[in-house]
């Protein structure tokens, strides 16, 4: 592979064309799909604490579980929890 940290982009055989595509699948491709894997349970661990939260709430017969500092939290946490969709977001349109 000439000898450098590149490919041969020259050569058209088919041996270089599948050294390439598993190349920038393995290399660009695989670890996209686990971060984007990654930041989706994140998510949806969230979203399903916040499900929980309100379950509970439900069967106690009050509004909310949390007080009104707690309540601050609660929209700091919904926005970390955007952060994952926002960068999944960029790296789709990156990647397009």
């Amino acid at each position: 592979m000439l000898g450098t940290c590149s490919f041969d982009s020259y050569t058209l055989t088919m041996n270089h064309k599948s050294y390439i595509l598993a190349s920038s699948f393995f290399q660009f491709g695989g670890p996209i799909i686990v971060i984007v894997g990654c930041y989706f349970f994140i998510v949806k661990a969230v979203f399903h604490h916040e499900e929980e939260l309100r379950q509970q709430a439900k069967k106690m017969n009050v509004t909310s579980l949390r007080n009104n500092s707690e309540q601050d939290a609660v929209t700091a946490e919904m926005r970390i929890a955007k952060i994952p969709v926002i960068n999944i977001t960029r790296i789709i349109v990156y990647l397009l």
